[in-house]
């Protein structure tokens, strides 16, 4: 990827007209007093860089190892920066470190050996950088460089190193081999291919290569930008890979674990969930093999949760332009009957979980001497306590969707009652508005208890 200096970083208007640009976020000065369309504002790292990713594969693998098979169309990004000197060459104590971070705070605590896989030959099993297959590369350097990035946010003891180059160069290093990967049609189906992006996802969000920058709006655009960028490459790498990934427990485990990213950057932007994600949910379902499907069990919550938060995304693409006061009658009614649907599947996955792990309501007044020392960490005067951390993540997110769902629900019934004449006038819509208010009330109170769950020692002395 060569480098072509820095770009301008006006707005697409701007450029045209050749005026100076202020690059105020969301729309310019210049297009906001001339009333004139912006046009919006390129990702300037992903400029700085001339992808010929393609072309040098192809001049490079004149046979390639499939016949007549052509690189496949990703991209999972732009490649940042380029380093040289002694950040490309990773001391052995400090990549020790790295690895050792990642395994003790990426990876679950019941399998640690084995991480989450079930195969003994699972990707994270033999990690090393001179792996002879890209994927495996790719995998090698995005551990290390989300090892790296965590140690310089989170050093358990002081580190002279420079943390964020040598994990930048390691980012580089694992985009370039992915880079290779998806080229490869063998490759890219690989659970080390899928593996590697999920990672490359979460490094970019400790990382921030635009820490320089004066204005702290703009901070993470850089970021955000290639973290959507990762986030699409895994959604096309889960449809190259097909039905055939739910043949085993890793593939099953490893969809929902990227198409978790999938979802919230839809969300995040609000635009329409891929296809493919649905279609391959739906497929999942039908596995004879399906592991999630047993319920009452913690496996049989976690993809009931996955499902919903599939048809959440799905639902609030569809509402990326809000209710307003010019929305037909029909349109108005058909998103509140879709909200209210959706609410009640959220109340079915809401009791799986619960079911799979009861909570138990831990009153204050009931707590021993000494066992409560901060007066805003029970401001209900309770708190919940749930069997697993995993259940309160799981119960926590499904109220934070009812909440965006009970909010909609009250927004499209107000603007409805405000009309002459008005909508929705009758006693069940009056009934509904004030169920809507006070689900979203419950949903708060539920997430504002559970708050001491997420601190594990205090949780402890309350116990004892």
């Amino acid at each position: 990827m060569p480098y072509r200096g820095p770009p301008s970083k006006g707005c697409l208007t701007c450029r045209k007209r050749k005026i100076r640009c202020d690059q105020r976020p969301g729309i310019c000065q210049n297009c906001e007093k001339a009333k004139r369309e912006c046009g919006g504002y390129r990702d300037a790292v992903d400029m700085m860089f001339l992808d010929e990713t393609q072309e040098s594969s192809s001049t490079s693998n004149s046979t390639p190892r499939h016949a007549g098979s052509a690189p496949l169309p990703i991209s999972l990004g732009p490649e940042q920066k380029t380093f040289s000197g002694d950040v490309d060459v990773l001391p052995t104590q400090l990549e020790t470190q790295a690895m050792e971070f990642f395994f003790t705070h990426f990876t679950p605590q019941e399998h640690r050996q084995n991480t989450f896989f079930e195969s003994a030959q699972h990707p994270l099993s033999n990690l090393s950088a001179s792996a002879p297959d890209a994927s495996s590369l790719a995998l090698y350097n995005s551990v290390l460089a989300l090892g790296l990035i965590s140690l310089y946010h989170f050093p358990p003891e002081p580190l002279s190193a420079p943390l964020p180059e040598h994990a930048s160069a390691k980012y580089l290093a694992a985009v370039r081999a992915l880079n290779r990967a998806i080229c490869d049609p063998y490759e890219v189906k690989k659970d080390a291919t899928v593996l590697a992006v999920t990672i490359l996802i979460m490094y970019e969000t400790f990382a921030n290569p635009d820490s320089k920058s004066p204005d702290p709006r703009q901070k993470h655009v850089s970021t955000l930008s290639a973290w959507s960028n990762h986030a699409e490459g895994a959604a096309a790498l889960l449809e190259i890979r097909g039905p055939a990934q739910f043949a085993t427990i890793d593939g099953r485990r490893l969809f929902v674990q990227a198409a978790i990213p999938i979802c919230v950057n839809c969300m995040q932007r609000r635009i329409d969930l891929p296809e493919c994600i649905s279609d391959l949910t739906i497929a999942a379902r039908t596995m004879p093999s399906h592991i999630e499907g047993q319920p009452g069990t913690v496996m049989g919550a976690l993809w009931r949760c996955f499902e919903f938060t599939v048809k959440y995304t799905a639902f609030w693409g569809k509402t990326r332009h809000p209710p307003a006061t010019t929305s037909t009658p029909e349109e108005l009614t058909s998103l509140v009957s879709m909200a209210v649907t959706l609410d009640e599947e959220a109340v079915g996955a809401a009791h799986t979980v619960l079911g799979s792990a009861p909570r138990r309501v831990i009153q204050k007044s009931d707590l021993p001497p000494g066992s409560f020392d901060y007066e805003d960490l029970m401001p209900l005067g309770y708190c919940h306590e749930y069997a697993l951390f995993n259940m309160a993540e799981l119960s926590n997110g499904i109220r934070a969707m009812r909440v965006q769902v009970n909010q909609l629900i009250r927004s499209i019934l107000l603007i409805g009652m405000t009309r002459r004449p008005p909508m929705f006038s009758t006693a069940e819509h009056t009934t509904l508005l004030q169920h809507a208010t006070d689900t979203m009330r419950a949903m708060t109170d539920g997430i504002v208890a559970s708050v001491p769950q997420y601190l594990a020692t205090w949780m402890g002395r309350a116990r004892r």
